[in-house]
């Protein structure tokens, strides 16, 4: 089962925002400047393809978006932004829901708290249905 939440467009698209604003005052710095290629232009462009090149590689690996994944075997918490962390549910000490937070203990330092603002009300009672009683799953 995996819940995803809903995601602010500014945060979900920044790098398209500030591709374009980079690329922007670098185009602006060529029209206003004397000399056609400047240093600065230049680097503001380098910047702002960068900054394309960030998006296009967050999109491609999935990581534009926060999501709890979970079956019988592991629970992928995934980040805005961030690689993937998976847990074996064997390893999982202690999972916590509350209804501002996720709170998954895994071993002595291992473990993650992840904002629940932005998940529907559905997806944390999901949550804490699934999780209420612990980790470990039971037969029914």
């Amino acid at each position: 089962m995996k819940v995803i939440k809903r995601q602010h467009t500014f945060r979900k698209y920044q790098h398209w925002v500030m591709a374009t604003l980079w690329l922007g005052v670098g185009l602006i710095y060529i029209l206003v400047n004397d000399k056609p290629l400047n240093v600065m232009s230049f680097l503001y462009f380098i910047v702002g393809i960068g900054e394309i090149s960030l998006q296009f590689f967050y999109l491609k690996k999935g990581r534009a978006e926060e999501s709890i994944f979970w079956n019988e075997e592991v629970i992928i918490v995934q980040e805005l932004f961030q690689k993937p962390k998976i847990y074996d549910i064997e390893d999982v000490d202690q999972i916590t829901v509350t209804p501002n937070n996720f709170l998954l203990k895994s071993g002595k330092a291992k473990g993650i708290m992840l904002d629940l603002k932005g998940f529907t009300e559905e997806d944390i009672k999901k949550l804490q249905a699934r999780f209420a009683a612990g980790p470990v799953l039971t037969s029914s």
